[in-house]
């Protein structure tokens, strides 16, 4: 009775443990199926967009974590069941059922309840095809993901690997905790292989996107290798354009500086042109300055002449004062002569009538004398007074024209000093003028010559990274070779999987009629242990 008490509840929380069994492992079949659909979308080049991958890698990452954690509850609650099912079975109880099944009594394993043998069956299957695509894909998958790392450039590459290595991380987890649930079991449990009503009956083909899971994973990952470099190609592209479009117009932005540069210097030849026409204008007006000062030096030179001439016209004049003089002491000489004469006439008028015809011929010839005398003064006089009003008035008028042309020479060259003055300070501010432009048009210039030394080292990085882009491109292109031969031995490799599902489907279904022979023995027994049932409950009741 105390055993009969022990086996109910017992068989009700087995019964329980089952049902929760068989929701869970429900749930990880719909998770596995969304974790699929979502992968074979992502390998579909024809669904593909540019913003797909970063949004369905969260949601794909989610189930992944939700499956991981379904998978550890249920592998815990399985450990769980297996040994409070070893340590509470009874070996009476272990007697008595497996005595209606003697044919499989012979081959020593317990007994299980037909519901926790079906839910133990499909996850050892389901552990057993995650291990086996797992340990076949894992080098194939870390293989590619090498060779298709070296394709890509070092952020993306490290992107993308960081998301896939996260993701093949997460299923090695799983194919960790699957093995932990392989060693919470018994060691003399045997793997069955019975079914229920309860399998879905995409079985197959859910087994057989197990089976090509490293091969969609290898798919996604050789097309997002060959996407990345097909995008970089063109971003190579559109830059090679762009770099040519601001070569063409760093050519065209140094021939307007050339035409500008030619248009300067030519500004300059002719700004040299004219400085050097002001300073020959400057030179001859200076010898123009000169020529007139030296006019003038001339000029004061004749007015001295002519003072020189004018003093000696007044020393003649003192001159001709002095022969009056000397014409004076002769008339006295003369006189005083007379005088004498006079004396002796008187001693002689003493001596004789005679000498009175004498003195009287001699008193005419002194009259005479003193007539011509007089009359040759009176006209020297007369000379010398009209010859000095004449170079009096010659003296005046020269004098006057002295002045006059002084003046107007004075004021001419007055005139002429202030006019050259004034255009000498025009001249030099616009010599500072052309020199400022000068110097404006060395510096620029030399910015020219900078900045077309800046566009040529320029236009020789732009070359440079033309070339080391173009060397990129033959190795982009060498490496979309190799990619083509990969994708080729891939899809040879996908065909020989693809003939291998079809074996395994062949397979499938012969283990199908095998399975559904044991649930037709399973039902038989079944049938039994209700009729054990009813008479152990019969039993019961009797003894009650």
């Amino acid at each position: 009775m105390e055993r009969q008490e022990w086996m109910k509840p017992n068989s009700e929380s087995v019964a329980k443990m089952c049902e929760w069994l068989a929701d869970n492992l429900q749930g990880m079949q719909t998770t596995l199926k969304q974790i699929m659909k979502l992968i074979e979308e992502d390998g579909n080049p024809s669904t593909y967009e540019m913003g797909d991958f970063d949004m369905k890698s969260p949601q794909l990452r989610t189930l992944v974590h939700e499956f991981n954690s379904m998978y550890v509850s249920l592998a815990e609650r399985c450990g769980q069941i297996t040994g409070e099912f070893q340590v509470n079975q009874c070996p009476e109880l272990q007697m008595e059922i497996q005595g209606p099944l003697q044919p499989n009594s012979s081959k020593g394993s317990p007994y299980v309840a037909p519901g926790m043998r079906l839910h133990v069956c499909n996850l050892d299957r389901d552990h057993v095809d995650a291990d086996r695509s797992l340990s076949c894909g894992d080098g194939n998958l870390e293989t590619s993901m090498k060779e298709s790392s070296r394709l890509l450039s070092d952020s993306e590459s490290e992107s993308f690997i960081s998301g896939v290595n996260s993701y093949l991380g997460t299923v090695k987890q799983i194919n960790g905790l699957g093995q932990q649930l392989k060693k919470s079991k018994p060691p003399t449990e045997p793997i069955s292989l019975s079914l229920s009503e309860e399998v879905d009956p995409d079985d197959d083909a859910n087994k057989s996107e197990y089976g090509s899971y490293e091969e969609l994973i290898g798919g996604v990952v050789q097309y997002e290798v060959l996407k990345a470099l097909n995008q970089k190609y063109q971003q190579s592209e559109v830059e090679i354009t762009m770099l040519k479009g601001a070569l063409s117009r760093s050519e065209s932005a140094l021939n307007d500086l050339q035409v500008e540069l030619e248009a300067t210097k030519t500004d300059m030849e002719m700004k040299n042109a004219c400085l050097e026409e002001t300073k020959a204008k400057i030179l001859h007006l200076e010898s123009q300055v000169l020529e007139l000062e030296t006019r003038l030096s001339d000029s004061h030179c004749k007015a001295e002449m002519l003072t020189e001439a004018l003093k000696q016209a007044h020393e003649k004049l003192g001159g001709s004062t002095e022969d009056e003089a000397t014409i004076s002491s002769a008339l006295d000489l003369e006189r005083q002569k007379v005088a004498v004469l006079l004396e002796r006439i008187s001693v002689h008028h003493k001596d004789g009538f005679d000498g009175q015809n004498e003195i009287i011929k001699l008193q005419y010839v002194l009259s005479e004398a003193e007539r011509k005398h007089y009359m040759e003064k009176e006209q020297l006089i007369m000379q010398w007074d009209s010859r000095f009003k004449q170079m009096e008035i010659n003296s005046r008028q020269r004098e006057d024209e002295m002045n006059e042309l002084h003046h107007a020479l004075v004021r001419d060259m007055q005139c002429h000093i202030n006019n050259s003055q004034v255009g000498i300070e025009e001249r030099e501010a616009r010599i500072h003028s052309l020199n400022k432009e000068l110097d404006g048009m060395k510096l620029r210039h030399d910015m020219v010559v900078a900045e077309k030394d800046g566009l040529n080292a320029r236009i020789q990085s732009l070359l440079a990274e033309l070339r080391c882009r173009d060397i990129h491109i033959k190795e982009l292109a060498a490496g979309t070779a190799s990619s083509q031969e990969y994708e080729d031995k891939s899809s040879s490799r996908v065909q020989e999987l693809e003939n291998e599902v079809e074996m395994q489907k062949a397979l499938i279904i012969d283990g199908a009629e095998k399975k559904r022979e044991a649930i037709r023995q399973l039902c038989f027994s079944l049938e039994h242990y209700r009729t054990g049932y009813n008479e152990l409950r019969e039993v019961f009741l009797r003894h009650n």
